[in-house]
């Protein structure tokens, strides 16, 4: 409906245009904030393929846009989980958080996702202040009688001084039945409470586990209408609004504030005899507030972007299992009224390996950084293939043969060739765009950034003005492909960075690919050959970086 509306607002100039009829450059901010990685292991194609691709392609078509978009995030470097790798690798928590955020960072940088600030909380740099902030907020719920201390019981191993809550809780979810872990299930998206779950065990296999009775801190719920308001504002899937629905129904109005361990940032919860810590996961929504902070002195704005006065916009994305965090966190600047809640958030079903989930356990993995550096698939093949099979609507697989042909038949035999073919027929005098091209070209330009904008955001459908540009090549003929060229450029960037801005610079321009210099007439460098921007691969290249749990499908190679 959207489109078609665009469709008509459209208008054909008989003159040259210094800028597009409609599609006019934007002035807004975006702080665009990706899912807060565990730094316990690195970022795999599965994590690749939901909130940070997606964030990035985000980015980039806003700042085509001539919008600001400003991509900041940190690692959750308290969640338990890091105690977990800690036990198994024997560094401290502090080493296990350093060594995987900039193992995540280098994954992140192999597919051209850059980020303007990444944070590590336990940083000499950033320590005392996170601390020091996460106190702030949490005294403030407090004063303001928006925290209620619960009954809780948990499980302890007298062998290990252990209590089993965190990544070291083991059983099955009480809401579905599946196998889960921690607090959250990863196969339907509910959070539990410690005594919830089904068939409890620990980890480490201790064996003499006993109930102890505490307490935990909780948020209340109290503006509840005015949380479904906001939600509903942010076009969000009905399945993940179900999973929050879910999650108050079986847990009463209040999330989880504390938990009982010794990694993270204690807190003194009234009456209980454990010592606790701030859960992380709950966090989250504060956490992006402090982020926040990093956004004001990056670019000199006076306003935090969550201040209720700030007109920046905030875009989150996560995965199915932080749909309680994210979601249903909102409450936290609701209830306290100190900050304003994330403007949009963007969840997404994960994408599993071959129809099994991505298990950095079972070494059911591929690394981002191999893939594009120890193949020739080249990242904006990946970029592509990814975008294609994105889990927004959900669970999709990451399929090896269906990779390697989508890289042969549709970016290397088809788009390459066609490439290459237009580059060669350029001329080098282009002249005034026709009008049909630039009626053409400015629908698809406004159908792309209308899906690459929440809450219209489609990631999967992106593609789709890109491809029938391509489609439409055969239509232009002269001066025109020139302009064909340049409209590639703009389409294809979010989406393929690298092939974007080495045809945008040999087309004679300077900055990155904008839709407010497609106008400017430039002298394109029609001696350089075009490069080479995707190859056919084979089994055996890809192979190179394959787990051994794909081992049984290289017989299926052609």
């Amino acid at each position: 409906m959207a489109i078609e509306i665009l469709k008509k607002k459209l208008k054909v100039s008989p003159f040259f245009m210094k800028a597009f009829a409609t599609l006019k450059p934007g002035n807004k901010k975006y702080l665009i904030i990706p899912a807060m990685p565990t730094p316990n292991g690195r970022l795999h194609l599965g994590h690749m393929s939901g909130p940070y691709l997606k964030m990035d392609i985000l980015a980039r078509a806003q700042k085509r846009n001539g919008n600001l978009a400003s991509v900041i995030s940190g690692s959750d470097s308290y969640e338990s989980y890091i105690s977990l790798k800690s036990w198994l690798t024997g560094m401290t928590p502090e080493e296990v958080c350093s060594h995987f955020s900039a193992l995540s960072l280098r994954d992140l940088h192999a597919l051209g996702i850059p980020y303007d600030d990444f944070v590590n909380p336990v940083s000499p740099v950033s320590k005392q202040g996170f601390i020091d902030f996460a106190y702030e907020k949490m005294s403030d719920l407090e004063r303001k009688g928006a925290t209620e201390v619960r009954p809780e019981q948990y499980l302890w191993s007298p062998s290990s001084d252990r209590y089993i809550v965190g990544c070291w809780l083991q059983g099955n979810c009480p809401v579905c039945g599946s196998k889960t872990a921690s607090y959250q299930c990863e196969n339907c998206g509910n959070q539990y409470r410690p005594m919830d779950i089904l068939n409890p065990s620990s980890r480490a296999n201790e064996r003499d586990l006993l109930p102890i009775d505490d307490y935990t801190l909780y948020l209340r719920v109290r503006k509840k209408d005015q949380l479904w308001e906001h939600i509903d504002s942010m076009g969000i899937d009905e399945h993940f609004k179900e999973i929050v629905k879910t999650y108050f129904r079986s847990q009463g109005d209040y999330i989880r504030l504390t938990n009982p361990d010794t990694w993270g940032i204690p807190w003194k919860v009234k009456g209980g005899k454990i010592s606790s810590v701030i859960y992380s996961a709950t966090f989250m929504n504060v956490y992006a507030v402090y982020l926040g902070e990093k956004y004001k002195k990056l670019t000199g704005d006076l306003l935090n972007p969550f201040h209720p006065n700030s007109g920046v916009i905030t875009v989150c994305s996560f995965g199915i299992d932080c749909c309680i965090p994210y979601i249903a966190g909102l409450a936290w600047a609701l209830e306290s009224q100190s900050f304003k809640p994330m403007d949009y958030l963007l969840p997404n079903y994960f994408c599993n390996l071959e129809e099994a989930k991505f298990s950095t356990s079972r070494d059911h993995v591929i690394w981002t950084e191999e893939i594009v550096n120890k193949t020739p698939a080249g990242r904006d093949a990946v970029r592509y293939y990814l975008a294609m099979i994105n889990p927004e609507h959900g669970t999709t697989s990451f399929r090896v043969h269906e990779f390697i042909e989508t890289i042969n038949s549709v970016l290397a035999d088809q788009l390459q060739r066609l490439l290459t073919k237009t580059w060669s027929s350029i001329d080098c005098q282009p002249i005034i765009p026709s009008d049909s091209l630039v009626t053409k070209l400015e629908l698809l330009l406004l159908t792309q950034l209308y899906y690459l904008t929440p809450p219209g955001f489609e990631l999967a459908k992106s593609l789709e003005p890109l491809n029938t540009w391509v489609d439409e090549v055969e239509s232009f003929t002269g001066t025109d492909l020139y302009w064909w060229m340049k409209g590639f450029a703009l389409l294809a960037y979010p989406l393929m960075p690298d092939c974007a801005e080495s045809i945008w610079a040999l087309l004679g321009h300077q900055n990155k690919p904008s839709e407010s210099d497609f106008f400017i007439v430039t002298r394109p460098e029609v001696e350089q050959e075009l490069p080479v921007f995707f190859k056919r691969v084979n089994f055996e290249e890809i192979s190179r970086v394959l787990p051994e749990s794909l081992s049984h499908i290289g017989q299926y190679a052609k």
